[in-house]
């Protein structure tokens, strides 16, 4: 019988949450939300410790303020982690902003400091590093907010829709994009094929079903899947790749086979129960089931393992509480040959929070 040894593995990541905080007046409205980043610090615990007391959500945890955001920082921006450092990205008040902040999590008393602006402001943009560069896509013609035509006056400077940062040489270059994605906000994109490639799935508000890939060498653009999300049509939160599967929330966790490029019949088992992850919501004719969830993000922490994190109300309308259940994934086949994924719960944590209004971003480093 073989084992790892604890000098084998990698040390675990620290997640990191963005947030809004809100402010509270004397008569239960909000009137003020402040940018805070928290750290989580997740039970480092054994798959037969957490077997052993499946049942016991480890509450009473708290987050961990790291650092107040200036609050000149727009909403809607970005947000991406190379290696240590925290990037912000764009955003978007009354225009689309090209601003750039960044933090080292290694220094946070020398707090946020500017970085190189993009070439064009960008809301909602998505980043993805690769090589120690930042590659930063999407939304730069304020197509959520207006006409998003290639027609339209907002539209009429849409380039640059990809861009990349070298953080030694402090500059933006613009590279090429897909003919059929600069009018498209983006719902997810995710580093593939060991750094070789980055996955883009347009947002679903602008009728794209199909998955593209960009080569980062090559600076080309591949459709992988027309059909993409045809099945599971609400792509709006971040997903991970682990051993060419794609994971991803919907409702449940949802897998795709990157290798032969097609969805696992079944979400991934052993994630039900209260607490475990998300609980499903009825519409009530409003919206889909998807739309009325707490957001939720995956991340990889290292060592195999997947950190699903939410958002609750904690029984007051001032009070939230962020669930983590970290797991790993087990695939198994059943009578008839196909492949099953399990998930083995390594923890479930539970976080009280008094003034986290809205959870924004969440990053493994």
């Amino acid at each position: 019988m073989s084992s790892s040894s604890p000098s084998s593995l990698e040390k675990e990541k620290s997640i990191f949450l963005r947030a809004q905080k809100s402010v509270w007046d004397e008569n239960g409205k909000i009137k003020q939300t402040r940018w805070q980043l928290y750290i989580l610090d997740t039970p480092r615990t054994t798959s037969s410790e957490a077997a052993a007391d499946r049942g016991d959500n480890r509450a009473g945890q708290r987050l961990r303020l790291f650092s107040e955001m200036p609050p000149c920082f727009p909403s809607n921006s970005g947000c991406v982690a190379l290696e240590s450092v925290i990037y912000v990205l764009g955003g978007h008040e009354k225009t689309t902003s090209p601003e750039v902040f960044y933090l080292d999590t290694r220094f946070p008393n020398t707090g946020w400091k500017k970085g190189p602006s993009m070439n064009r402001g960008r809301s909602e943009p998505h980043g993805a590093v690769i090589n120690g560069n930042i590659y930063v896509m999407g939304d730069c013609n304020n197509s959520f907010y207006g006409d998003n035509s290639p027609d339209s006056p907002d539209n009429a400077s849409s380039e640059p829709w990809v861009e990349v940062l070298d953080p030694f040489l402090s500059e933006w270059k613009t590279l090429p994009s897909h003919p059929q994605l600069p009018y498209s906000g983006i719902s997810s994109i995710v580093v593939i094929d060991s750094g070789k490639k980055i996955l883009v799935h347009p947002s679903p508000s602008h009728q794209s079903k199909s998955l593209f890939s960009y080569d980062v060498k090559e600076k080309s653009w591949d459709l992988i899947d027309k059909e993409f999300s045809s099945k599971f049509h609400d792509f709006q939160t971040p997903c991970v790749v682990l051993d060419d599967v794609l994971y991803y929330f919907s409702r449940r966790v949802r897998a795709y086979d990157l290798a032969k490029r097609e969805w696992f019949e079944e979400p991934v088992r052993g994630l039900e129960g209260i607490g475990v992850s998300p609980p499903l919501q009825e519409t009530n004719g409003y919206g889909s089931p998807e739309a009325n969830f707490p957001r939720a993000f995956l991340v990889h922490v290292g060592n195999g393992k997947l950190c699903l994190v939410w958002e609750a109300w904690g029984g007051s309308y001032k009070r939230k509480n962020i669930h983590c259940t970290k797991f790993r994934v087990s695939k198994q086949s059943d009578e008839g040959g196909e492949t099953i994924l399990w998930a083995i719960i390594e923890s479930l944590t539970v976080y009280p929070t008094d003034d986290v209004h809205r959870l924004v971003d969440c990053l493994a480093i």
